[in-house]
């Protein structure tokens, strides 16, 4: 049944992973623990993102692709991990902070500049301190409360030294069922 309402779509600015980074994230985060206690995040859904756009009418999506082209003009720069942070409102989505957070907030604030100044839409602002991080598996709820600690802190222990990656490029995403999916990718110019 046709309602006469445009058809929307969310969709968000990202740093997307090559598959090798990917692989090397999932290799060293993921928690060897049972299906029944973690939901890997997966490895092919791996960014960072920079902005979520919610409800985007599908006439506007051009106009919302063309706004990021002036973001080819960056260099690439290299973010590494940072720390383990805990996300969600029972600190049950696992997730690594990268930095450097100022770049990459500079980033999302020039990229939301150019979402302001291009179209009608804006970020959402629903988080009033923008934290880079990347999901990588979520503490399952049927897991008891008293078991969760010992998970989380399994996590907060991983080395993290030797995950950094060169950002050469950034996309425009949404989500199609389960997975992420690039609409638009706005490589770097050349160093």
């Amino acid at each position: 049944m046709d309602t006469g309402q445009p058809q929307v779509k969310s969709m968000f600015l990202a740093v997307e992973f090559d598959s090798a980074t990917k692989n090397l994230i999932a290799e060293k985060l993921y928690l060897p623990l049972p299906k029944s206690q973690i939901r890997r995040e997966k490895k092919h859904n791996f960014h960072l993102t920079l902005g979520f756009i919610r409800d985007i009418k599908f006439d506007d999506r051009p106009t919302v692709i063309k706004a990021f082209e002036n973001l080819k003009e960056l260099a690439p720069f290299t973010i590494k991990a940072e720390s383990t942070v805990n996300l969600g409102t029972s600190g049950n989505i696992l997730c690594i902070h990268m930095g450097p957070t100022d770049k990459l907030t500079e980033i999302s604030q020039l990229a939301a500049m150019l979402l302001a100044e291009n179209t009608d839409y804006k970020f959402d602002e629903s988080y009033a301190t923008y934290i880079p991080h990347v999901k990588i598996q979520t503490i399952k709820r049927r897991v008891p409360d008293e078991i969760k600690p010992e998970i989380r802190e399994m996590f907060d222990n991983i080395d993290l030294h030797k995950l950094s990656f060169k950002v050469t490029d950034l996309a425009l995403m949404q989500r199609v069922k389960y997975n992420y999916v690039t609409v638009k990718s706005y490589k770097f110019k050349a160093n």
